[in-house]
């Protein structure tokens, strides 16, 4: 039984005997560390951990840990943009190229003259991923540690073949919410990053959640990248700092948060709490994506049907960090499960994406 359905099924009970089911399951498993938050319809919330933090089998893990939490980040960014149309600051319905037209390398981008924010939000936009392109990672492995500026990891999506005219396809792709924040900056004037922190990081209290741009945070789990099939196999950080800065994920991700947090955060949008009916409407309308069978893809928001009804949620996955998190409506309840580790088969062993 994945650990996820086993907490949901055990929640009724204390923690006590939550936690010692949970450490069973997990005795099994292969990953070093796994940390998942259960938060009932009645709002009681559920910590749990097992594993370890770090090499050497320490310290233990704990539900305070921090991860670095891959693309489950874009939903802070298309809040963002759903809340800034809402006050009619943007139209999501717009051209790119009515904000970003004037730059001089705008000519050079894949279905420049027709792409809008709903389509790069959706992933229905045509433009090839950045991140797939051999020589992006050649740089990121000869210089790890180099910060990059949003110009720069869009430049490896310039002069490219569109994968296929905007609305026409799908493809999930970071560069989309890369060019997304880019022009609600060049809109507003403003960092995206000061305006998530102030919108939402602050007014829910998501004191555990913090833009992912320097190299150590506090209780944090360092993590293990599995296969080397990317980056080099081992630890993510050594000595409490990252061996690769996590700065160039950006509006694709970029954030560190714990389980309870990033549960919490999905809970308060699908509640209601953080945009207007409207707008997570919109958020929640969706179209086919192919991320797994019957899953759909809203505006930043990953629609999946699972055994206990629909979800919506987001997957993470950075080097040595897997991270998934799902907001059931049917029974109220919310999960997110963190690993210290980017293996998606040990991780699949666990939990059920």
């Amino acid at each position: 039984m994945p650990l996820a359905s086993a907490a949901l099924l055990l929640a009724v009970f204390s923690h006590d005997p939550v936690q010692d089911r949970f450490n069973a399951l997990f005795s099994a498993s292969e990953l070093p560390g796994l940390s998942p938050c259960v938060i009932l319809k009645d709002g009681t919330e559920i910590l749990l951990a097992a594993g370890h933090a770090d090499e050497e089998k320490q310290p233990p893990m704990t539900p305070k840990h921090r991860f670095l939490s891959g693309s489950t980040g874009k939903t802070f960014f298309a809040a963002l943009a759903l809340q800034l149309e809402s006050e009619s600051v943007i139209d999501l319905g717009a051209k790119l190229k009515s904000f970003l037209g004037a730059e001089d390398w705008y000519s050079r981008l894949p279905n420049s003259e027709t792409v809008t924010f709903a389509q790069l939000m959706r992933h229905e936009s045509g433009i090839p991923e950045h991140l797939d392109n051999p020589a992006w990672l050649a740089k990121v492995l000869k210089d790890p540690l180099t910060e990059w500026s949003p110009r720069e990891l869009i430049e490896f999506s310039l002069d490219k073949e569109p994968l296929f005219k905007p609305g026409e396809g799908w493809s999930y792709s970071d560069t989309n919410y890369i060019f997304l924040a880019m022009a609600i900056e060049k809109k507003t004037g403003k960092r995206a990053y000061d305006m998530i922190r102030e919108r939402f990081l602050t007014k829910l209290a998501l004191s555990a959640t913090e833009p992912s741009t320097k190299l150590s945070f506090d209780s944090f789990a360092n993590g293990n990248h599995a296969n080397g099939a990317l980056f080099p196999a081992g630890w993510a950080a050594k000595e409490g700092k990252l061996k690769i800065t996590p700065q160039f994920e950006w509006a694709g991700g970029g954030f560190v948060t714990n389980p309870r947090d990033l549960a919490f955060w999905i809970r308060s949008v699908m509640s209601g709490k953080v945009l207007s009916e409207a707008a997570l409407t919109k958020m929640k309308s969706s179209v086919a994506a192919r991320t797994g069978r019957g899953h759909e893809y809203g505006y930043g928001l990953q629609v999946r049907p699972t055994e206990i009804g629909k979800s919506f949620g987001h997957s993470g996955w950075y080097p040595g960090y897997i991270a998934d998190v799902q907001h059931f409506p049917d029974t109220g309840v919310t999960v997110c499960v963190m690993a210290n580790s980017d293996s998606m088969a040990a991780f699949k062993t666990n939990y059920q994406l």
